[in-house]
């Protein structure tokens, strides 16, 4: 019982409240229960981590291409016609400067590598819609399926986006529809690329873990 207090002291109350409500206070279920989320969620994080660098990677390929980048010398994400808005902008800028401040020095690849998750689902929006016309939508199966729509890929890339902040934050997932949630984590890596979304899934553990859930039913 000692070490069930000192974890339990190390976590707090306030963050084991979710758990200890949910096996009606019995803090050593509770901890068990919080020791599996945790799990739980680095796996989930894992996975979507992996797609979010198969999506920044192939935007990247693509506007390159389109916005003659070889050519012009001139990454796309720099280039004044390449559809980004000011708010893209500013993250190209906030992505350079926090490469200054950093040992590192600035190259093409550290800017791509630097912006955030929320930039690469942001291209998606229906502010983008012109960029998706022109080059975006050939992310996804080269272009060819004309089932994908930017409103669909922009639904699944919130759904993702919700996910990777709830598992980074490692909150409760007893309560979230997991297995929807990695299921659309998977459906986008199928649209961009099929192989690569079954590379995921090889191995991926999410479900062996989720499936591992301890007993949680109270004596009534």
């Amino acid at each position: 019982m000692e070490m069930v207090e000192a974890v339990r002291a190390g976590i707090g109350d306030a963050r084991l409240a979710e758990y200890l409500a949910e096996v009606g206070g019995d803090a050593e279920r509770a901890i068990e229960l919080y020791a599996w989320n945790s799990r739980l969620a680095a796996e989930c994080f894992a996975d979507v981590g992996h797609l979010e660098i198969l999506l920044r990677n192939r935007v990247d390929r693509v506007c390159s291409v389109y916005y003659v980048e070889e050519e012009l010398r001139i990454p796309w994400f720099l280039q004044l016609c390449s559809g980004l808005n000011d708010d893209d902008r500013n993250s190209v800028i906030g992505a350079r400067e926090r490469i200054c401040s950093s040992r590192y020095p600035e190259s093409r690849d550290r800017i791509v590598a630097s912006l955030t998750f929320g930039f690469w689902t942001g291209l998606f929006n229906k502010r983008h819609d012109e960029m998706w016309k022109q080059c975006l939508h050939m992310v996804f199966a080269e272009g060819n399926n004309p089932s994908v729509t930017r409103k669909t890929v922009a639904a699944l890339l919130e759904s993702v986006r919700i996910t990777r902040n709830r598992v980074a934050h490692q909150n409760y997932m007893k309560s979230f529809d997991v297995p929807k949630a990695m299921s659309d984590v998977f459906a986008v890596a199928d649209l961009i690329s099929p192989m690569y979304g079954e590379w995921m899934r090889q191995h991926s553990q999410w479900r062996e873990i989720y499936d591992q859930c301890p007993q949680i039913d109270l004596d009534t």
